[in-house]
């Protein structure tokens, strides 16, 4: 789910994600990543949450039998790539 957070003339986005593997939902703010509860993300539909609106839902249809590296045939090369080059440079630091 992507969030904005402040006014039409300018504000921030972010997403909620719920986890295929764990179940559990995370905030995906920049850098900054944490566990939330389903209250937090129940809360940005219909302006509960101050200025914060859920903007736009994207749903994905997955095989929860699905062993990992089957799920991993979806992903494309190019993004499989930058996460690799990504994992390395988490490693180097």
């Amino acid at each position: 789910m992507l969030v904005h957070s402040g006014s039409a003339v300018g504000g921030h986005y972010y997403a909620y994600i719920k986890s295929s593997e764990d179940g559990k939902w995370r905030n995906y703010n920049d850098s900054d990543v944490r566990e939330i509860t389903l209250e937090d993300v129940a809360s940005v539909f219909g302006g509960k949450h101050g200025n914060a609106t859920a903007y736009m839902l994207k749903y994905r249809q997955y095989d929860p039998t699905a062993t990992a590296a089957e799920m991993e045939d979806f992903i494309p090369e190019y993004l499989k790539a930058e996460i690799d080059q990504d994992t390395n440079k988490m490693i180097d630091e």
